[in-house]
């Protein structure tokens, strides 16, 4: 089972299962050891998540950013300012072909 860390961990221990290094803010565990960390809470938030919890927790996040107005403006605002870049930038010629 492969587990997301919601806290920074470099390692979680087992009696059982022995040591796992968290890699990337994952680890791979014995499926048993997994159903263990799920269950662990840190301050009344989940320690642990799987890959289906994590992909919704971040869509549901992206989702709430975009709904943010000043998200949006700063957004737009960084296109308005490389559209201008772009239109005032020198273009550049295109090569002529050995056709031509």
């Amino acid at each position: 089972m492969r587990l997301y860390a919601m806290q920074n961990q470099a390692s979680v221990h087992n009696e059982d299962f022995g040591d796992f290094d968290v890699v990337d803010g994952a680890v791979t565990v014995p499926d048993a050891f997994g159903a263990q960390l799920r269950a662990t809470y840190v301050g009344g938030k989940q320690a642990w998540e799987n890959e289906a919890e994590r992909h919704a927790r971040l869509i549901a996040e992206e989702l709430e950013r975009r709904r943010d107005p000043a998200s949006l403006f700063d957004t737009v605002e960084r296109l308005t300012q490389r559209l201008a870049e772009a239109e005032t930038s020198p273009r550049r010629r295109p090569r002529p072909s050995a056709a031509e």
